[in-house]
């Protein structure tokens, strides 16, 4: 952080604005402390439970009132109440209250209508520990907005004990190191909003079998053990100096103190914490209502917790008795005036750098909105992904084969949408009978899924299988191959005595929309399993999980769990519908993915304007230049990896027999640069009609004969010796005076002749072959009217001026249709999923699902700007941002390592490597003409795109 520095005249003193606040702040505490009676500074003290649904609003607020009470404790309501009933109290304290939660999985463990975030045992699964510091912080963001400046969480107790029946799912697990990192991370998330931590619960709960809000639990471990596990995380959260405050628990610990619970034991509180460990920060007890701590009636927990350490003192039962108490203690010198100086000054000095010395109204405008957004989706699926964990994978079951049937059967609650999801890309049949008898036997299924969905209610619902349940599975599991796949913690595989009746086995920890989806993908493959159990069972060990990367394939998902707004990339459809009512093409099909992932697939409109068939996502497009680097450049780079040719390699090397005149020298880095003065294009077809406009009868036939069996359209047959003149024609035609850059088509009508000469096969022969059968496109190809019905191409044009008929199936560019709808610049046909496939192998540098078209240094190297320095945007074959302003190429707010490209009859295919996002846009904008450009003019294409990027939750 940049230091100002201020100059003090009076003093002489260099001092810091990071300086200067700690003195503003100082200053702050000193003057309030000061103008407290001494029974207000020991009501500063106390913080007191509060639900706007259960609590008597008038005892509150005597407590704030009469007895000026530090601070409360917010519970069971719902955000409105809660900003209602914090600013009321606010408004009447003399000193402004510190709002604390228990907001462990953020603020909806207290409060309906909020986003919860995964358990503890859930993020401890988890490798990345930057995760959970981002789910931590948007906790904290939740925390900041409802006004809680004290969140009493992490949970660091080490949940050693599988029947820990108050801590369980609310522990990291039972590695005190795993424990010790992500609470760092915790903490770290919080600190970055502002938003003070309290660890819990001191000196560990993770080793008991009772609850102490019911009941006094005793933890019998020796030092030794107490050093090594319960410990472990505090001693090393404090060495890092990372702890605000410690919440201390309601425990015997024999070892340490053979007459009191912890929480009211100085020989624990005060001689171990703050003495031993060196802790100085703010101590705050687990509640005081709790029977943990109210075992002995003689004893008053509020002076005897006082008395042992701690500085606050939560949800005590009489408050009134506790301050005067304390009061009579302080005033017999039991408790001396740096005691209590200490704990209330630390109390008045955390309500300062929590801006309480500024205090402002919390505002509940728009308070849900704000609460619930698409990042915590986001994060959210992040998490999951990172946690879920593959126990087992048996002849490596896992993932999913797409050719082989499956069997879902469901246990627990509600199984749809992982079912949903996985039946989305897989044969899944559903069992619905309601006996089991059928399944005992050996089914005609390849693997049986079997899923158990576990109430995702309350971490401390339990983990434990149904005794009937895991019978049926047992029974199943015999004769069939099962992936068992459960949606609770790791415990919950205690339930079963064997797990070797079992294929695999996946811990899926939580129950919701979100955990089921998600977990569908990492079966399908279409996610990386990368989660570790944080605790052992009776058959795996700690720290066990199976890594399996995910498949390099396209997949579905939500746009929330890929970082965008639902409701901002809802403008695709709203921009779409203008466009079809504007008249601007009669339909489309549009796609959206971001990391191998689908996010949006729609199609908008008719074939026609007469609107008698409706665009469908497996419609084909003709996709004009799209075919460059779809076709072409595959092919071409494929050819650099062959030494067939290179960057540097001149038309006099592809074409060695033949006079090339003025082109004998250009390169293909300069030809594929559009660098090479060449013509943008030559309109063959003009010379082969007389004048009346008409195909000349010594060029074409109205039907295919020997000599002209080149198929223009369904009822044109041009002169097979033609396709040489047109060759003849590119050379000969002139140069262009100015060498600038000038998009130009002439280059892949000589890639198509270089490469078909060289291999005496057809482009589109090889581009099948090497490409397209190869990815197993089904609907990507040249001349469709060969093969598929032509109901499944969205014509193109009714041509008007050349071939004389509607234009569906056979190619629309007139050049790429007197080459027999194959050549380099046009001719393919497809439609938007499988074009984004195409992008998404280029992404993955040239492989798809293991198949590899090349390598990705050879696509870098003509993905590649050469001459950008020269006011020239474009790749060797690939389309590049323009280099400044809006709305060329793209919208303009690509990254300069995305590559696309347009197609005349009003398509765009782009993918930017950096952001990992593919956009494709296919119409057919020129149908019934081409005359009509608005399309173009309206800059529909970009300002699609850039409504996507403009939906991601990070712009």
């Amino acid at each position: 952080m940049r230091l100002f520095i201020f100059y003090f005249v009076f003093t002489g003193v260099l001092i810091s604005q990071e300086n200067l606040s700690e003195l503003n702040t100082q200053k702050w505490v000193d003057s309030v402390y000061n103008s407290l009676s001494l029974e207000d500074k020991i009501g500063q003290l106390f913080i007191n439970w509060v639900s706007p649904e259960q609590s008597d609003y008038d005892q509150i607020e005597k407590l704030v009132v009469e007895q000026k009470i530090g601070g409360l404790i917010f519970s069971i309501g719902d955000p409105f109440s809660h900003v209602e009933w914090m600013n009321k109290f606010q408004s009447k304290a003399k000193t402004p209250l510190l709002i604390a939660m228990d907001a462990e999985w953020g603020p909806a463990m207290r409060l309906d209508s909020v986003f919860a975030y995964p358990w503890n045992m859930t993020l401890g699964a988890i490798q990345d520990n930057e995760i959970v510091k981002d789910i931590s912080k948007r906790i904290a963001e939740q925390n900041k907005l409802l006004g809680i400046h004290y969140n009493f969480s992490p949970v660091v107790d080490v949940n050693s004990n599988p029947i820990n029946p108050i801590i369980g799912n609310r522990s990291f697990g039972e590695d005190p190191e795993n424990v010790y990192q992500k609470a760092k991370a915790y903490i770290e998330g919080h600190d970055e909003v502002g938003i003070i931590t309290s660890l819990k619960h001191f000196p560990g709960h993770g080793d008991t079998s009772n609850d102490s809000h019911n009941t006094l639990p005793v933890i019998k471990s020796n030092l030794k053990r107490l050093n090594e596990i319960e410990l472990y995380p505090y001693i090393k959260l404090i060495n890092d100096n990372s702890v605000s405050s410690i919440m201390s628990a309601h425990i015997l610990y024999p070892s340490l103190d053979k007459k009191y619970p912890s929480s009211i034991s100085k020989k624990i509180m005060k001689n171990l914490l703050k003495e031993k460990l060196g802790y100085t920060g703010i101590i705050v007890t687990d509640a005081l209502d709790m029977q943990g701590v109210l075992q002995d009636p003689k004893v008053n927990v509020d002076l005897r917790a006082f008395l042992a350490g701690n500085d606050i003192l939560l949800m005590s039962t009489d408050v009134a008795k506790g301050i005067k108490l304390i009061s009579n203690a302080y005033n017999k010198g039991e408790i001396s005036e740096k005691r209590l100086s200490n704990s209330v000054k630390k109390i008045l000095k955390a309500k300062a750098i929590v801006n309480l010395d500024k205090y402002l109204p919390i505002s509940s405008e728009a308070i849900l909105e704000k609460l619930n957004t698409p990042k915590d989706t986001l994060l959210y699926s992040k998490a999951m992904e990172s946690a879920i964990t593959l126990v087992k994978n048996q002849d490596d079951i896992i993932q999913l084969d797409s050719d082989k049937k499956y069997l879902h059967i469901s246990f627990g609650e509600n199984g749809d949408h992982f079912y949903n999801q996985l039946n989305k890309t897989h044969k899944i049949d559903r069992y619905n009978e309601l006996s089991y008898e059928l399944i005992y036997k050996k089914v005609n299924y390849d693997a049986l899924i079997i899923t158990y969905q576990g109430s995702n209610s309350s971490p401390f619902n339990s983990y434990k299988i149904p005794e009937n349940i895991v019978e049926i599975i047992n029974k199943i599991s015999l004769k069939n191959d099962v992936i068992l796949n459960l949606f609770l913690n790791p415990y919950s595989l205690n339930s079963f005595n064997t797990l070797d009746n079992f294929k695999s086995v996946i811990i899926s920890y939580q129950n919701n929309i979100i955990s089921q989806e998600v977990s569908a993908d990492l079966i399908a493959g279409f996610r990386t399993f990368s989660g570790k159990l944080p605790v052992s069972t009776n058959f795996s060990p700690l720290n066990h999980g199976l890594y399996k990367d995910k498949k390099e394939i396209l997949s579905y998902s939500r746009p929330s769990y890929l970082g965008f707004d639902p409701n901002r990339l809802s403008d695709l459809d709203s921009l779409g519908r203008i466009t079809l009512d504007s008249l601007m093409t009669p339909g489309f099909q549009m796609l959206v993915a971001k990391e191998g992932k689908i996010i949006y697939h729609k199609s908008f409109g008719y074939h026609t304007y007469s609107q008698q068939r409706e665009v469908k996502n497996s419609d084909i497009y003709d996709l004009s230049s799209i075919t460059k680097i779809l076709a072409s450049m595959p092919l071409i780079i494929q050819e650099y990896e062959k030494k067939n040719l290179s960057l540097d390699t001149k038309l006099n090397k592809l074409f060695p027999k033949t006079k090339l005149l003025d082109k004998a020298d250009i390169s293909l880095k300069d030809m594929l640069s559009h660098y090479a003065r060449l013509r943008p294009w030559i309109p063959f077809y003009k010379e082969t009609l007389n004048k009346k406009e008409k195909p000349k009868n010594r060029f074409y036939k109205n039907k295919q004969r020997k000599r002209f069996s080149t198929t223009v359209s369904s009822n044109l047959f041009l002169k097979n010796k033609y396709q040489e003149d047109i060759f003849d024609l590119i050379i000969e035609s002139e140069l262009r005076d100015t060498l600038e850059f000038k998009y130009s088509d002439l280059p892949f009508y000589l890639i198509k002749y270089w490469i078909e000469d060289k291999y005496q096969e057809g482009l589109d022969v090889l581009a099948d072959k090497r490409i397209f059968r190869k990815l197993n496109l089904k609907k990507t190809m040249f001349n469709p009217y060969q093969k598929m019905s032509i109901e499944n191409v969205v014509p193109s044009e009714k041509d008007e001026f050349f071939r004389y008929g509607k234009l569906q199936g056979y190619v629309h560019d007139e050049g790429a249709a007197m080459l027999g709808g194959v050549s380099g610049h046009a001719g393919l046909f497809s439609n938007s999923y499988e074009v984004a496939l195409m992008l998404q192998t280029f992404l993955q540098g040239g492989v798809y699902d293991g198949i590899r078209l090349f390598d990705k240094k050879s696509f870098d190297l003509f993905n590649y700007c050469y001459y950008c320095d020269k006011g020239n945007r474009s790749g060797a074959g690939f389309d590049k941002p323009q280099l400044e302003g809006k709305h060329g190429s793209t919208f303009g707010g690509v990254s300069k390592k995305s590559f696309g490209h347009f197609g005349y009859t009003g398509s765009i295919a782009w993918a930017d490597p950096d952001e990992q996002i593919i956009f494709i846009f296919l119409s057919n904008r020129t149908y019934p003409t081409r005359e009509n450009t608005l399309l173009q003019t309206h800059n529909i294409r970009t300002r699609m795109q850039e409504i996507v990027y403009n939906s991601l939750i990070y712009n």
